[in-house]
């Protein structure tokens, strides 16, 4: 029995017909050319017959045989339907839950557990189908295909484990990500950039010179025009500020105020700054996700087409 394309399998029952009482030369056996009706069951066709005939020799007597070779056909539709279309659909859905874009690492974590799941049902469904194939020294057609997609599954699950890791490291360093990958993945310019260029046009490196160069009057003028330029909810004070140095002497307090605001912006910056890096990251982990479920889901197909077709 031959089970290697199973269950797509074809299978040819020989029945042989010969009178082994008598020789050749003492009775003639040969196709009569009837017809004769067959009729499958719920698992095989009957695809057609076909007859030869054949001599042997034996022990100096030549006997005549009637070869009738009958060949049928599995119906696969259980085993498709049942087996192959679930594991297909699981895979897919599984592929499509690991590698969905998203915006922290919790739900990553949660998308490996999806895997980890998946690959327990993949492994249920082996069993199954351990059961319902004939049992020979190759591996069926069908056992081929289970095992392709939970290679396929556990490979794209070892992906996102590296992708958790490597996204996990990049978010806690604050690694700044590099222009390149803007450019390999169609993104466009990253956050981290186009905030540090505006705060470049705001107060450029010439305005930074000058100020260190003024004297101590004139940075004292600087520092209140760059806080009143910095910190919109801060203005009034400012003002206030202004004018009490017009009509009283100015206490100390005023440059450790002012001091304390150019700080509060200054960290202020840090943490927008630091909040749009990780925004990047998340991007650049998003379209590589994107990219890797695409290639995934190409990859099962042709995949399942190439060893069941």
């Amino acid at each position: 029995m031959r089970t290697a394309n199973f269950p797509f399998d074809e299978q040819e029952c020989l029945l042989i017909i010969s009178p082994w009482g008598y020789t050749a030369r003492q009775v003639t056996v040969y196709d009569s050319g009837s017809s004769i009706n067959l009729s499958g069951n719920s698992e095989w066709s009957a695809e057609g017959k076909f007859s030869r005939e054949n001599i042997v020799d034996v022990q100096q007597n030549r006997y005549k045989e009637l070869h009738y070779i009958i060949r049928l056909k599995r119906n696969p539709s259980y085993y498709v339907w049942v087996l192959i279309v679930p594991t297909y659909l699981i895979t897919c859905l599984s592929i499509a839950g690991i590698f969905m874009p998203n915006s922290s690492g919790d739900e990553r974590i949660e998308k490996v557990t999806l895997g980890l799941a998946t690959l327990m049902t993949m492994a249920i469904i082996l069993n199954i189908v351990s059961e319902a194939m004939p049992k020979g020294a190759d591996l069926p057609l069908l056992g081929h295909f289970v095992m392709a997609e939970i290679i396929l599954c556990l490979v794209s699950l070892v992906l996102s484990i590296g992708i958790i890791q490597v996204h996990h490291r990049v978010s806690t360093r604050t690694c700044l990500p590099p222009e390149w990958l803007a450019t390999l993945l169609f993104l466009p310019r990253f956050e981290h950039l186009v905030e540090a260029s505006h705060d470049k046009q705001q107060f450029p490196d010439s305005k930074k010179k000058a100020f260190r160069q003024r004297s101590i009057g004139e940075q004292r003028s600087f520092k209140r025009e760059l806080t009143n330029a910095w910190t919109v909810n801060l203005n009034q004070l400012a003002t206030q500020a202004t004018k009490s140095e017009k009509s009283t002497p100015q206490p100390d307090f005023f440059d450790d105020l002012r001091q304390l605001v150019i700080e509060s912006k200054t960290y202020l910056n840090k943490l927008n700054h630091i909040d749009a890096v990780v925004h990047d990251w998340v991007r650049i982990f998003g379209r590589i996700d994107t990219l890797f479920f695409i290639s995934f889901q190409i990859i099962n197909f042709i995949m399942t087409t190439l060893i069941l077709y």
